[in-house]
């Protein structure tokens, strides 16, 4: 299976290169020793990925595949063919047999049991409503934004210095790691929606 994703994503790449599609119509879905047929509004050649375990032959017109396989899977077809003098490439996909069911996503993990001391509790607070705020009212458009204002907060409110340095408590190290493990940072408001979560934690 990831050697198809892999091919997939490889074949993927090339197919912005080409102005031209071709239509293909065939099943979706088939069981294992199923004779199908898939067919093209142009003429052409055909490629099925992965070879192994499928025979194919292809009509004299060059429109048409028929297609069979002998175990479960999900097999690519692969068209190429000229039209307008321009190359032309197209790819469908189909099921044979039972498709898998796809992994569970992991749970997050949950934050670990630090017992913070009360100015430990109000600077992770501080932190967390300074981005919860910011993306509130705009001022934080980007997760690399709200980063940027945790960890400004944080370390101005929650820093310890022994003389030499000044650097996060551990309890505030070990809690903003495991937070950011479980922080959704694909945008500010997801990232919103995750230190609403952690500052229920923390309360």
């Amino acid at each position: 299976m990831r050697k198809l994703q892999f091919f997939t994503f490889c074949f993927s790449l090339f197919l912005p290169l080409f102005g031209i599609s071709a239509t293909l119509t065939g099943p979706e879905k088939a069981e294992p020793g199923r004779l199908t047929v898939f067919q093209s509004d142009i003429q052409g050649d055909w490629l099925i990925y992965p070879p192994e375990g499928a025979d194919l032959a292809k009509d004299s017109n060059e429109r048409t595949l028929y297609f069979v396989a002998h175990h479960e899977g999900k097999f690519t077809i692969i068209f190429f063919g000229v039209e307008d003098s321009k190359p032309v490439i197209s790819q469908t996909a189909i099921q044979i047999g039972t498709a898998p069911d796809p992994e569970p996503a992991p749970a997050p993990s949950p934050s670990p049991v630090v017992k913070l001391t009360d100015r430990e509790k109000a600077a992770a607070r501080a932190a967390l409503e300074a981005v919860i705020d910011g993306v509130e009212n705009g001022s934080i458009k980007t997760p690399s934004g709200a980063r940027s204002t945790f960890k400004q907060t944080i370390m101005a409110k929650g820093q310890v210095c022994d003389g030499r340095s000044c650097h996060l408590s551990q309890n505030l190290q070990t809690l903003t790691e495991a937070w950011t493990e479980r922080t959704d940072f694909s945008t500010a408001e997801t990232v919103k929606t995750s230190f609403e979560t952690f500052l229920k934690e923390v309360e």
